[in-house]
């Protein structure tokens, strides 16, 4: 026998929290209007929702959920819950393009529920995450996977590309003009109208220019900037790869640091990236790992950790590994306990800078001491 739904808004949410936890799914003919109208998705109704449950268990089930803080006033509830899984498939919109991680998943969310004579007839949603615009020259894929991944899915990317370098597995060589201007063009005008573009309609909480090499070629004054132009012409914050690593060895009193270079970048990005940080008040020197492979997208993290170890000086405070599309943020909190110094990764320090810049804390572990300490109140 169907049971009569109960009156009271509050009952009425928490009836589908726990019936829905226990993963009966009748709750929802029970107590979810035809025709509600639902403003979080796009799929409306019983039916619709019905649909955004299974999606959600494709990509991160089996799911449990978590109830936080649950609000009552007049026909409106308010429920503050966290979705937790793993992430399995990427079908649903939120994950589009998003590479399967296999990783535990936990979605953040405010959901609020009307309620008319005992059915739940309108719902709102919001997520705890962060949506950031990401300008970058690189083929490889760095940020829109490494960002996601360090957050367990919190942090959305939306990706500009503004121009085609060559395969980010060919170094680029003291003759290669073109890919130099490359860089340079990405932190340019055009640059910025494309990510605009790109961009459009999404709300953004802010904007980074990933890319180490950029950083290097343009300096430290046309960084500075760039990360202006860019606050300014999306009304966002705004962090820059070469910048926000800056900060956040100053944060940590680092005088003397050890740039590790993958071995797709030239010897005059070698001297380029040692030239920045200099200019940054850093005593820097530059170690290229050339027995690593060159691609990025075949980098072991594993391999990382132990050649990292094997090569770092006596005298180096923290080592810095350069580059967004060397997938390094999985082996910091390794090489820290090993070498007993403050590791930096560059998707790791972009990360940093955004959460300092939105001033978001959160609970970021699992990938370092740099992320571990207080973002919200730090200054780039």
């Amino acid at each position: 026998m169907t049971r009569s739904p109960p009156r009271d808004p509050r009952h009425v949410v928490e009836e589908l929290f726990r019936r829905r936890r226990a993963a009966d799914y009748t709750v929802l003919d029970d107590l979810i209007a035809t025709d509600m109208v639902n403003h979080a998705a796009g799929p409306q109704g019983r039916e619709g929702l019905k649909t955004i449950l299974r999606t959600i268990e494709v990509d991160l089930g089996p799911t449990e959920l978590e109830q936080h803080h649950l609000i009552c006033e007049g026909d409106f509830v308010v429920q503050h819950v966290t979705l937790h899984g793993k992430h399995r498939a990427s079908t649903m919109p939120l994950l589009a393009g998003a590479p399967v991680t296999g990783r535990p998943a936990e979605w953040t969310f405010l959901h609020i529920w009307r309620v008319v004579d005992g059915m739940l007839v309108e719902h709102w949603a919001c997520r705890d995450r962060l949506t950031v615009g990401v300008i970058t020259p690189h083929t490889a894929a760095g940020p829109e996977v490494e960002l996601p991944r360090m957050t367990r899915g919190r942090v959305d990317t939306i990706v500009s590309r503004p121009v085609s370098p060559a395969p980010a597995s060919q170094a680029p060589s003291r003759a290669a003009a073109p890919a130099h201007a490359e860089l340079r063009a990405s932190t340019q005008p055009a640059a910025l109208d494309r990510a605009a573009v790109a961009f459009s309609g999404r709300a953004l909480a802010a904007v980074a220019h990933a890319s180490t090499t950029s950083g290097y070629v343009v300096g430290r004054r046309e960084e500075d900037a760039l990360i202006e132009r860019l606050s300014q012409r999306f009304d966002v914050p705004a962090v820059a790869s070469c910048q926000a690593a800056a900060a956040a060895l100053r944060t940590h009193g680092v005088e003397q640091v050890q740039l590790v270079h993958p071995p797709w970048f030239d010897d005059e990005f070698d001297e380029l990236g040692a030239a920045y940080f200099r200019s940054q008040g850093f005593d820097a020197v530059v170690t290229k790992a050339v027995s690593l492979v060159a691609a990025p997208a075949s980098v072991h993290q594993q391999r990382v950790i132990d050649w990292v170890e094997r090569h770092v000086e006596d005298r180096a405070q923290a080592v810095f590994l350069a580059g967004n599309g060397f997938h390094a943020a999985g082996a910091v909190e390794e090489l820290e306990l090993r070498t007993g110094r403050l590791i930096v990764a560059a998707n790791q320090a972009l990360l940093w800078g955004i959460l300092a810049a939105t001033r978001t804390r959160w609970d970021v572990t699992g990938h370092g001491r740099l992320l571990r300490s207080s973002t919200a109140t730090t200054e780039l």
